[in-house]
């Protein structure tokens, strides 16, 4: 079948103050989740986790917290701009970070379909179109594809297709 097609949009309205913030609780909150279940290995919710996940033994938890701990320094100290937006995360919806830009997955998705897992990025209509006619990128397309293509290009023309 392939793998999943993927057209984001761009993502105007987040600056790296926010997307730092938003990192910041993030790495907060695993620290002290991870650090209650080292501090209380008896307490119920660590109890579940472990009969799911035998490997979050009390040491691959005290990993994490080191790990995070460390990140928290360094994204704090504003060392590490493009990973604070790597790891931005715009809702539940897939964002990518690229080229400079934040993306965020719109409605559309799955308009063709491309076997293996390339690391392709699209970002024009000429250029899915051309994408999508070599026989080369074994590309799976249907009756509707071109339309929805189309409607995609006209509705998010500095949007991005990629494949996942």
């Amino acid at each position: 079948m392939g793998c999943h097609t993927w057209c984001l949009k761009p993502v105007e309205d987040v600056s790296y103050e926010e997307a730092k913030i938003h990192l910041i609780k993030k790495l907060s909150a695993e620290i002290h989740n991870c650090q209650y279940w080292i501090d209380n290995p008896t307490c119920e919710d660590y109890l579940s986790i472990i009969e799911d996940y035998e490997d979050w033994t009390i040491e691959y938890l005290q990993n994490i917290v080191d790990i995070c701990t460390r990140q928290l320094r360094m994204v704090e100290a504003g060392l590490c701009k493009e990973a604070v937006m790597h790891k931005y995360r715009h809702g539940d919806k897939l964002t990518v970070y690229t080229n400079g830009q934040l993306y965020v997955n719109t409605d559309f998705g799955n308009m063709f379909r491309k076997y293996g897992y390339p690391h392709d990025k699209l970002f024009s209509l000429q250029e899915t179109l051309d994408y999508i006619n070599n026989p080369d990128n074994e590309c799976v397309t249907y009756d509707w594809t071109i339309e929805k293509i189309n409607e995609f290009w006209n509705e998010h023309p500095n949007g991005m297709i990629q494949f996942g």
